[in-house]
């Protein structure tokens, strides 16, 4: 029999021989597959050096290799939004990728941004689950509920904004908030200094002047005078508590109704106890929250009025640090 080819040991002298030795040729990886480059002789092994790649090998994303020896199928850019791994933080979901704005509260980070709030977004540590405003930081559950403002600051519909003392009657209408037996049309006791029925003929009146120093004020500007008793301070850590006397509050909205730097008050307040005296000092509070200025600290009977109390405005911030911190404490 003649030589079929030639080889480095001789002449082959089988015809199976030479079949074998064509196909190493063809399949050089021995995957089973012969090369892509003899398409002619069924060739479709995209990398005839890897047995790891061929057409019947399963795609392994992200590897930068075609193991499957077909371009259709995806290495990177799974969901096919346009985005590789590198930058999409889901790259099975073609809504998810840095090119997508953030939908909130949805538990999807869809921008691939970790800074933009999906949820808490006024970052006050509640989430909307729990917080009644997300987008008000001073408003969430524990925080301290400010009367009269129209908000529910501790996002809790049992503690009152208005009517503290549940007799019925609001802010506007009541001449003493805290005390149930004090409204209009109550039973009036003579001879005890009380308005139980607020018809103005038993008031204890504070009366005074608003100085602003710092030119703040404007005409129309409206601002809360509030009474503070410095002995019901119960802790000097929190600013929620440091000026709230809870037996001894009362606030009166009020509106600045001149152009000039000063404005004269009067303050009616009833008490059922006529027999205490306390360090008192009126406050002036802007914008609900902000202390900006207050009166010198005075003893008050309540079974008398006082006259002339000078309250003036000496903080242009709204750090809620300034002098009458340091002078109620």
């Amino acid at each position: 029999m003649s030589c079929l080819l030639l080889f480095l040991t001789g002449c082959l002298t089988s015809n199976d021989e030479y079949l074998q030795l064509r196909e190493a040729l063809l399949d050089q990886d021995g995957d089973g597959h012969r090369s892509s480059d003899y398409p002619e002789m069924g060739g479709d092994d995209c990398d005839d050096d890897d047995p790891a790649v061929n057409p019947g090998v399963a795609e392994s994303p992200y590897n930068g290799i075609d193991d499957d020896c077909d371009v259709e199928t995806l290495d990177d850019d799974l969901d096919g939004d346009s985005f590789g791994f590198e930058t999409d933080c889901d790259d099975e979901d073609a809504e998810i990728n840095p090119g997508e704005s953030e939908v909130v509260y949805n538990g999807a980070d869809d921008d691939c941004d970790s800074s933009t709030l999906d949820d808490d977004l006024d970052a006050d540590g509640y989430p909307y689950a729990e917080d009644c405003d997300d987008t008000d930081t001073n408003i969430h559950p524990g925080q301290y509920e400010y009367p009269y403002n129209g908000s529910d600051d501790d996002c809790d519909a049992e503690t009152p904004d208005d009517d503290l003392d549940g007799d019925g009657y609001d802010l506007n209408s009541d001449c003493n908030d805290l005390e149930d037996d004090v409204y209009p049309g109550a039973p009036e006791i003579d001879g005890d200094d009380i308005d139980q029925d607020c018809s103005g003929e038993q008031p204890v009146l504070l009366k005074g002047r608003v100085t602003d120093e710092i030119g703040l004020m404007r005409e129309g500007v409206e601002f809360q005078l509030t009474v503070y008793s410095a002995e019901t301070i119960e802790d000097d850590s929190l600013w929620s508590t440091k000026f709230i006397a809870h037996d001894f509050i009362f606030f009166r909205y009020q509106t600045w109704d001149t152009s000039e730097t000063e404005f004269e008050f009067e303050l009616e307040v009833a008490f059922s106890d006529t027999s205490w005296t306390k360090d008192v000092s009126i406050f002036f509070i802007y914008d609900e929250r902000y202390v900006l200025g207050c009166s010198d600290v005075f003893e008050w009977t309540n079974s008398l009025g006082v006259d002339e109390i000078n309250v003036t405005i000496n903080s242009a911030d709204t750090t809620r640090e300034n002098s009458c911190v340091t002078e109620m404490q």
